[in-house]
């Protein structure tokens, strides 16, 4: 017979509540515990060393995330940094990691310490669902609870011993903020007052969960509904505690907002939603809950089974606390109803998002105490004893279910670790002895960093999970690669790249690269390209319109007729591509084939190759960006025909068609790439650089290229804090640079470019209004530019040469004053020359009688320096730029000829975009059908680059080829310009103004400029 306390009332079925129905001085005495709660602490203590040793059976792990947490857990016990969030992220914030740290310093440094960190949070997280269910239907209940979350479900299990960086503390966040919410509001339903420390400690609990993982949000959702319920959706009368709870909050928080305020902004935080049909999502919601049940470790039959009976559950306890609302406490109503209502809405919000396309159960982690509890309502509050023996002889089959599973892959894991441990402790000390210190892999090698105690800095070259180690591989002048890096194998087949092998256990490693400099001339301009396959009406495929694409599965086939012969180098092809372009497929082989002499019309094939997912830059290969350049070696060869097919990569029928950009055949350069390679990069070139920069410019901020520097650093031994050309992509820039790459302007710079981009930087330098002087250095060309505050522009170095100049909002208020004046009838002669003296092009914004009548030189220096359109448009795009105008030559396009159009590009104040936009040009017939087209990532710039803007007030030409196909029949050709964001997946709005020009379907349409003559 348990004590009074613990008995049921057999008139309501609801735990006793000594405190609510006896109020006597002997009811608050001390009581032995009951036995349910005798049961709960054996329970709780089991679940403490049944999470202890799943971190010791998973002690050996190779996840990568598991790897950044103990590289974050092992700098801040050694206290040489102190991250506020996950390695590379502004979320996910770092109290996961500390709480390992703190593992570290009481017990050493480990894979299973490393373990023990969110074993803490999982420890506190099983505690607050005892005292949840113990809430909810009494320690009984809370027994059940803490029963149901012992070792179930199975993936909830193993992620409790899992330094993943932010899960477990949100699960013990989020247990805790539904408990504690749900017991303030059912305070606050029975007419009495909560005390300010509750709502400051929800408060806490808001801020730290949304610092550390955003999956708190559903179950700060369900807070803030139970306590609205509890205040009968009077909140203003609690707005002491509600101001209580968000100062509080604004704490919790505050390593976030210092973050965001520090970059300026935050990274994408949510996901988007699901890409899939409903059906599909569905079915792979119902396929990532079973894994969550059962971690896919049971035949599909039991597992259904299994899944059937914890649902069934489910389902039962929030039935039976909906029948037994009116006869519970509000107190026992809250806790109750948080659990189903975080259920619906976390499988709402979970349904919604892109997590349901993605086939894992990791994702179904935060719903495990929900699902406990609920289980535990199932098997205590039903009226009828029938329902309560089927609902607990249920409950027992899945527990033991669960345990089993829990246990057996403990010591599965734990012999897997076993083995794993000595394998990594050999293959680490193999990789030293071979003298391997960086490596270039993909990330799920970075686990070698963590195990081999940093000693080997592993990095993919593009992720900074952790910098340091990005910045010693970038800068080793001898890096290892992984030949499990995507793309190396084929990489090293086509170019025939010399390189070291080396095995060492199960990594197979590549060293030593020698890859010859792609030549850089292309052929003349006036080289017909045509195209085969079938050309797409405006958004037919509802994708973004990014031009040509064969039919969806077939190969794109590219031809090339030049007029005689020539000697060809490289075929280069620039495609829409990368993690953020995900709907582009791209190339998997491309076959090259040229004329047959022996027959008339017919092709040989040439070469068959496969084509690398990677582009290369420097003789080093890169993973993709947003725009792919492809480059297929073509030397040696000379023809004047050329055709390369394309071939489609993956089932065709899953995949849409390739979509091709850009394509440009390149010429034999004189100078073979072998030899510039190894003249650029000689000890001695290298050498004469370094002793310039010990010489006279010890004091000048150095550029040099990615390559170059670091064989400055590691060979020469050059200060790498005097490179402040390093690339931003791999290292943080200088807090002086007011945007990435800029180079300030208060102090000497120099720059270190090769011979073929001295032109370019010239004209920067030029644009600038710089006072520098340049001078030979080996194979290099050394640009020494003085330090001038005032300068009207800035310089940016993009890695190879200062190619980019953006004018400061100072000189672009000056010209706005001027124009200004001008535009109010003032007297124009001073304000022009002005304008002329500040940037001449910005001439070309005035009517050219206004210019002459001032000085007809100035008319003059207007028609050379401004780009002056021969067709005046006026269309204005919302994301900040203009189309002032046009050229077309020839206005007779001929079949199997090529048209040559020139845009004409204004920017109507700072747009809100980064010019990551693509600009089309389509070519249609009578019937609005397209039938030749190109596409670029644009507009050009300055110096040609894409992603900054356009000086205000400047017009800037860009030209286009565009191919007409040989079966076009004569009548006329309407031009379509438009412009469109591959991440919105819909075109730019735009205005336009001028005779006969419109715009339909977010396209500028021009009629009467183009037309196919009769034979």
């Amino acid at each position: 017979m348990p004590p009074p306390h613990c008995a049921l009332d057999p008139a309501r079925h609801l735990p006793y509540n000594p405190v609510a129905m006896n109020t006597s001085p002997s009811s608050r005495r001390f009581r032995l515990p009951c036995l349910p709660d005798l049961l709960s602490v054996a329970v709780l203590v089991l679940g403490v060393l049944a999470r202890v040793a799943r971190a010791w059976a998973g002690r050996a792990s190779l996840d990568v995330d598991q790897s950044v947490v103990g590289l974050m857990a092992r700098h801040m016990a050694q206290g040489t940094d102190f991250p506020l969030f996950f390695y590379g992220q502004s979320y996910m914030g770092s109290l996961e990691p500390s709480a390992s740290a703190l593992m570290f310093r009481l017990f050493g440094e480990s894979g299973f310490t490393l373990g023990l960190g969110p074993v803490l949070f999982g420890c506190i997280a099983l505690w607050a669902l005892w005292r949840w269910g113990r809430d909810a239907a009494g320690p009984w209940g809370g027994l059940l609870a803490a029963l149901g979350g012992l070792f179930g479900p199975l993936m909830h299990f193993q992620f409790q011993a899992a330094a993943r960086g932010g899960y477990m503390v949100a699960l013990a966040i989020g247990v805790l903020a539904l408990l504690q919410s749900a017991r303030m509001a059912g305070v606050l339903r029975e007419g009495r007052a909560v005390r300010l420390r509750a709502w400051i400690g929800l408060g806490l609990l808001a801020g730290v969960g949304l610092w550390s993982n955003l999956i708190v949000v559903p179950s700060l959702a369900v807070a803030a509904l139970l306590l609205g319920w509890g205040a009968r959706w009077r909140p203003w009368r609690q707005w002491r505690g509600i101001a209580a709870a968000a100062a509080a909050t604004v704490a919790g928080v505050s390593p976030w907002l210092r973050d965001i305020a520090r970059r300026g902004g935050m990274d994408s935080l949510v996901q988007g939603g699901g890409s899939r049909s409903l059906a599909a999502t569905l079915r792979c919601m119902a396929d990532n809950y079973r894994m969550f049940l059962d971690g896919d470790a049971l035949p599909r039959a039991a597992s259904l089974a299994c899944v059937a009976a914890a649902t069934a559950l489910a389902l039962l306890g929030a039935a039976a606390a909906f029948a037994s609302r009116r006869r519970a406490t509000p107190t026992q109503n809250a806790v109750r109803a948080a659990a189903v209502l975080f259920a619906v809405l976390f499988a709402g919000v979970y349904g919604t998002s892109s997590f349901a396309t993605v086939s894992t159960g990791r994702y179904w982690i935060p719903l495990a105490p929900s699902l406990a509890l609920l289980s535990a309502l199932a098997c205590t509050l039903p009226r009828r004893r029938a329902v309560r023996a089927v609902a607990l002889a249920v409950f027992a089959a899945v527990f033991a279910c669960q345990t089993w599973l829990a246990v057996t892959g403990m010591l599965g894991a734990s012999a897997r670790s076993a083995e794993l441990d000595v394998r990594l402790r050999t293959d680490v000390a193999g990789l030293q002895d071979a003298g391997v210190r960086e490596i270039l892999a993909p990330t799920p090698f970075y686990y070698l960093n963590f195990h081999s105690a940093e000693t080997l800095s592993v990095s993919d070259g593009h992720k900074g999970f952790y910098r340091p180690n990005l910045r010693r591989t970038e800068l080793s002048e001898t890096p290892w690669w992984s030949t499990e890096y995507p793309g190396m194998r084929a990489w090293l087949a086509y170019t025939g790249a010399d390189h070291d092998a080396l095995r060492v256990g199960r990594y197979s490693l590549v060293g030593n690269l020698h890859c010859p400099l792609p030549a850089d001339r292309p052929l003349s301009d006036a080289v017909p390209c045509t195209t085969s396959g079938v050309f797409l009406p405006d958004l037919a495929d509802r994708r973004a319109d990014t031009g040509w694409a064969p039919t969806p599965g077939s190969p794109a086939v590219l031809e090339w007729t030049l007029p005689a012969a020539a000697p060809l180098s490289c075929l280069r092809i620039q495609l829409p591509a990368g993690e953020r372009v995900p709907w582009y497929s791209t190339p998997a082989a491309a076959r090259i084939e040229i004329p047959d002499p022996d027959s008339p019309g017919g092709w040989l094939l040439w070469r068959d190759l496969t084509f690398p997912p990677l582009a290369i830059s420097l003789g080093r290969p890169y993973p993709a960006a947003t725009v792919d350049v492809r480059e297929i070696p073509l030397a040696p060869l000379e023809t004047d025909r050329l055709r390369v097919t394309l071939l489609p990569d993956g089932d065709p029928a899953a995949l849409p068609p390739v979509r091709i950009a850009e394509a440009a055949l390149f010429a034999l350069d004189t100078e073979h790439p072998a030899d510039r390679a190894d003249a650029l990069l000689s000890p001695d070139a290298v050498r004469a650089v370094a002793d310039f920069i010990r010489g006279p410019a010890d004091s000048i901020w150095f550029y040099a290229p990615r390559r170059l520097s670091g064989l400055l650093v590691t060979r020469e031994g050059i200060d790498p804090a005097l490179l402040g050309g390093l690339p931003p992509d791999g290292f943080e820039t200088s807090p002086a640079a007011a945007v990435r790459g800029a180079v300030p302007r208060d102090r000497v710079v120099g720059f270190c470019v090769e011979s073929r981009m001295v032109p370019a930087a010239k004209t920067a330098l030029r644009a600038s209004g710089r006072i520098w002087s340049a001078m030979p250095s080996g194979s290099w060309t050394i640009f020494v530019v003085d330090s001038q505050p005032d300068a009207p522009c800035e310089l940016l170095w993009d890695g190879d040469a200062p190619l980019a100049v953006l004018p400061p909002r100072t000189v672009d208020a000056q010209i706005d004053d001027i124009l200004s004046t001008l535009a109010s009838g003032l007297p124009a002669d001073e304000p022009i020359r002005n304008l002329a003296s500040l940037r001449p092009e910005s001439l070309a914004a005035l009517p050219a009688e206004t210019v002459a009548a001032v000085d007809p030189a100035l008319a003059d220096l207007r028609a050379a320096r401004g780009a002056i359109p021969s067709i005046p448009l006026d269309a204005v795009f919302r994301d900040g730029l203009r189309l002032r105008g046009l050229d077309v030559a020839p206005a007779a396009a001929r079949p199997s000829g090529t048209v040559a159009i020139t845009l004409y590009w204004q920017s109507t104040g700072r747009p809100h975009s980064n010019y990551g936009e693509t600009t089309f040009i389509h070519l249609c017939d009578a019937e609005g059908r397209i039938v030749a087209q190109t596409d670029w990532l644009g507009p050009a710039n300055v110096p040609g680059r894409s992603d900054f803007g356009i000086p205000l007030h400047e017009c800037l030409s860009e030209t286009r080829l565009i191919s007409i196909p040989s079966d076009l029949p004569p009548g006329p050709l309407q031009i379509r310009i438009g412009r469109h964001r591959p991440g919105w997946r819909w075109r730019v709005p735009l205005t336009a103004d001028g005779p006969g020009t419109s715009v339909a379907q977010r396209a500028l349409r021009i009629d009467g400029l183009l037309a196919i003559p009769p034979p």
